[in-house]
């Protein structure tokens, strides 16, 4: 593996949604052989560009690290509150587990992607934590989940992604307790999406959460290219 073929695999790892653990091990892994390997036949040169690119790993790495934090501080401020929380998109369930580890309450994940489903069990299950965490194949415009079963329901990155955002804003608010809380970290319009993605301005996310019958919706850009959205049932 090339220095350029590790950055072209930094990009799309970004470009993917930073990817998980493993696949930024195996690429900081190979990074690393290549540095040593350079600075021993004294190739200075490409041990600088080998150097470069774990510079720009360990960057994603903190990266990945701070992606679901405005999320995380908003469930700090109803520390205590909340028992039940359902992630819609949940993907690898990284996010999920941070809030089972940190809040200590049953978390459930839904994800339309079956392989992104069992990655998130796996994950669990490693951490010790498969018996506060459920995960489920679903889509998010057709929740299989009982109405007014969560006291919270986080969703990041995934409002863009839908092929009915307003179905998909109702299901959350069908499964949300009353007096319950929607969080949602999104990117704004304006983002680097592929094309049929529809990423929603501050104005627009409003009226979608408004149309499903939430109240005291709250939407506030987030450097320049993210929103959050906070919504009450």
């Amino acid at each position: 593996m090339c220095y350029y073929l590790i950055k072209c695999n930094i990009s799309s790892v970004r470009m993917r949604g930073l990817g998980d653990d493993k696949e930024l091990h195996r690429i900081y892994i190979a990074a690393r052989r290549f540095t040593a390997a350079a600075l021993l036949g004294g190739r200075g040169h490409q041990a600088s560009c080998w150097m470069k690119a774990m510079r720009k790993l360990m960057a994603l790495r903190e990266e990945k690290m701070d992606r679901y934090q405005p999320i995380i501080d908003e469930l700090e401020k109803l520390r205590g509150e909340f028992q039940k929380v359902l992630d819609v998109g949940c993907g690898k369930g990284e996010l999920l587990l941070e809030i089972a580890e940190r809040f200590g309450v049953n978390c459930t994940g839904v994800d339309k992607k079956s392989s992104k489903i069992s990655s998130a069990r796996s994950a669990a299950i490693r951490k010790g934590l498969g018996s506060r965490l459920s995960f489920q194949a679903q889509k998010a415009e057709e929740i299989e989940l009982e109405d007014e079963s969560f006291d919270v329901v986080v969703s990041a990155f995934t409002v863009h992604e839908l092929d009915d955002q307003l179905r998909g804003i109702k299901e959350i608010y069908r499964v949300l307790k009353k007096g319950g809380t929607f969080i949602c970290l999104d990117w704004g319009k304006g983002a680097r999406v592929v094309p049929w993605q529809h990423p929603l301005s501050l104005e627009e996310m409003k009226e979608l959460c408004e149309k499903a019958n939430f109240k005291e919706v709250s939407v506030r850009p987030l450097d320049g290219k993210r929103l959050l959205c906070v919504a009450r049932r």
